[in-house]
């Protein structure tokens, strides 16, 4: 014998059901972008002229923004001679990524005029005259593994709590080496010597999070400055690259960005982004 049973939700209820889940949607899929203004003023003054490039860019910093704090967080009760301390970093570093990696997927789909897709820690392979290299940037925004177009932003993201807490200190340094490498070479997608020339990234970016806003930006240390100059020299790197490459420094509710280049020659006038107000403020700090 089958029963059919047949439950009659009140209309009230049904609506308010409806409402709720609206609401839940709207919650979590609510996002914001920062004005275009803000950022084609900054890119420009840099001579970063492509209003395209502008967009995926301004994207890409309001994806920064949207997440939530909460993914900022680390316990500051670790040892700084605990040999897990950088594991446990790179999980909590890892969750940022994942959180950033939505929300920009999610500002991707509104607007994406290329059709470009974002990749997270792809292999790429740097070729030389005699050997190759693995690369995996932990980001790149390109329109694809099997073309060689439209490769347009490559990045690393990390916490300041693993810089400030390894015992290698320059590891920061070697990051954007590895980043002015990718700009300089070409890139191939498998590890054997392919036919053409291969592929070249636009624009990288370099970003370091911190649960605490501090007065100093972390960019703007005299010793990591020095050092990234010499590591430059030491691996006789095109210095032309270097305006194409921003260090992004991400604190509670505001973004910190300076031009690799800017910093090298001692302009030290970087930007404020904050997400309460569309406004940009340069600070300039001696």
């Amino acid at each position: 014998m089958i029963i059919n049973l047949k439950v009659i939700v009140p209309s009230s209820l049904a609506n308010w059901i409806l409402l709720y889940h609206i609401n839940i949607i709207n919650k979590t899929t609510r996002m914001s972008r920062i004005s275009h203004k803000v950022v084609s003023k900054f890119l420009n003054e840099r001579n970063v002229t492509c209003p395209t490039v502008h967009q995926y860019f301004r994207d890409f910093l309001s994806a920064i923004l949207n997440v939530d704090e909460k993914y900022l967080c680390y316990s500051d009760n670790i040892c700084e001679e605990n040999k897990q301390i950088v594991k446990y970093i790179l999980q909590v570093e890892r969750s940022f990524t994942y959180e950033l990696y939505h929300q920009w997927s999610m500002l991707l789909k509104k607007n994406n005029p290329l059709e470009l897709m974002i990749n997270c820690e792809i292999t790429k392979y740097l070729m030389s005259e005699d050997h190759c290299t693995a690369k995996q940037p932990d980001f790149v925004l390109h329109e694809g593994q099997d073309s060689i177009d439209n490769h347009i932003l490559v990045g690393e993201v990390k916490s300041d709590k693993y810089y400030r807490s390894s015992n290698e200190r320059n590891s920061a340094v070697d990051d954007i080496i590895k980043l002015l490498k990718i700009l300089n070479g070409r890139l191939h997608q498998r590890k054997k010597f392919e036919q053409g020339p291969g592929i070249s990234y636009q624009y990288a970016f370099f970003l370091v999070y911190n649960k605490q806003t501090t007065e100093e930006p972390f960019f703007l240390e005299n010793i990591f400055i020095e050092n990234i100059k010499k590591s430059i020299d030491d691996h006789k790197l095109k210095k032309t690259s270097n305006r194409n490459i921003f260090l992004i420094e991400y604190v509670p509710h505001e973004i910190r960005i300076i031009s690799l280049n800017d910093m090298l020659q001692g302009n030290n006038l970087y930007q404020k982004i904050t997400e309460k107000r569309s406004k940009v403020n340069g600070d300039r700090h001696r």
